[in-house]
């Protein structure tokens, strides 16, 4: 039971940080320091999952359960596939070589972090739905 607890927190620790990084992005740019814990909250963000992910993982594999049985993983894994390339996304913007481009890649970066917010938190439903919370 203690990597479900394990998986729960990481997962909760990464929602929290897309959270703070996409209010953070919205609501502070007048502030010097927004960018830097932007990139920090998303890096962040991407740690705590990849986290998350592994420790189910095993925990599943050791089980000989299935891995994708439930709409849960299946949300977790959309949710995880965005949360890498949001912030690759994000870091194409500084080092695009086509400076037309960056408009375009910025848009595709702000939906993709908005996107994944909303599969992460599909996600979470649908794991405490499984869990029998609701």
């Amino acid at each position: 039971m203690i990597p479900v607890y394990l998986h729960l927190g990481f997962m909760s620790t990464a929602f929290l940080a897309m959270v703070a990084g996409i209010v953070i992005s919205r609501f502070f740019k007048n502030k010097k320091w927004w960018l830097k814990a932007h990139k920090g909250l998303g890096s962040a963000a991407v740690a705590m999952a990849l986290l998350g992910i592994i420790i189910i993982a095993i925990s599943v594999q050791a089980s000989g359960g299935p891995h994708f049985r439930v709409s849960h993983a299946f949300y977790g894994a959309a949710a995880l596939v965005l949360l890498l390339s949001s912030p690759a996304l994000g870091f194409a913007i500084f080092k695009a070589k086509d400076k037309t481009m960056i408009p375009r890649i910025r848009k595709l970066h702000r939906w993709s972090g908005r996107i994944t917010l909303v599969l992460m938190a599909a996600a979470m439903v649908a794991g405490f739905s499984l869990a029998g919370f609701f």
